[in-house]
């Protein structure tokens, strides 16, 4: 029997009792997760302690997907709305990192999946899912978000520290997702052993992997397209 590590996004059902549910029709796997009291939802913020303790006392397993905003933020609402700075969030960065290395530790060949979003920003003042400025300012930050990607520049009217606390805290979130990019630098093997299985020993030979590159396909690039893709060597 397969056992499965999950550690979901937040405390919805979609999240938590689907999930559940969907593992039971597969009677080869057996699903674990944290105590939903320990997730976030909402208004609550999740018990991260908490669960990076129930992940690095678990049993050994076959799979370990977890969401990354969970264990950093303490779910997806929140990952909007902490206040921790940059510093923090690498502290608890480096506490899952050595719990998912002492995994790999006990089981050679675990498989380790993480999923992580992108901040949203939406067209709207309702600041239940935002941070409290969201009303009554919201629709001007969208405003301020979408002139700016489309002229380099915006002329919308904002309070100086609600337009600071927003942008620091996506360059926060961007600066996160950016360590994550990191990781898998660390791991290439792995990306090997993916290929291998996909296309074989011998294709898998022939491939260069000592310039890896991404190849980014649309009809037509703006210049802050070009500008995100050239961020990737930072």
């Amino acid at each position: 029997m397969k056992k499965i590590l999950f550690v979901p996004i937040d405390n919805r059902p979609i999240t938590y009792s689907l999930t559940e549910q969907i593992a039971e029709v597969n009677k080869s796997l057996k699903l674990y997760m944290p105590k939903r009291e320990f997730l976030g939802g909402l208004v609550e913020q999740a018990d991260i302690e908490n669960i990076l303790n129930w992940l690095k006392t678990s049993n050994s397993s076959d799979l370990i997907i977890l969401s990354l905003d969970t264990i950093v933020y303490g779910g997806l609402v929140n990952s909007r709305r902490c206040p921790e700075s940059l510093e923090e969030l690498k502290t608890r960065l480096n506490k899952l990192k050595e719990i998912l290395k002492s995994k790999k530790q006990e089981n050679k060949n675990l498989k380790i999946y993480a999923t992580s979003s992108i901040m949203r920003i939406s067209n709207n003042n309702v600041n239940e899912e935002e941070k409290e400025y969201w009303n009554p300012w919201g629709e001007k930050l969208f405003k301020y978000s979408y002139e700016t990607h489309k002229e380099g520049f915006s002329k919308t009217e904002i309070p100086q520290e609600i337009l600071e606390d927003y942008l620091n805290t996506r360059k926060r979130n961007f600066e996160v997702n950016k360590i994550y990019l990191d990781w898998l630098k660390d791991h290439k093997d792995s990306f090997k052993v993916l290929v291998a299985e996909k296309f074989g020993l011998g294709k898998a030979a022939e491939i260069d992997w000592s310039a890896p590159r991404v190849v980014c396909i649309a009809a037509d690039f703006t210049k802050y397209d070009k500008h995100a893709v050239n961020q990737m060597n930072q």
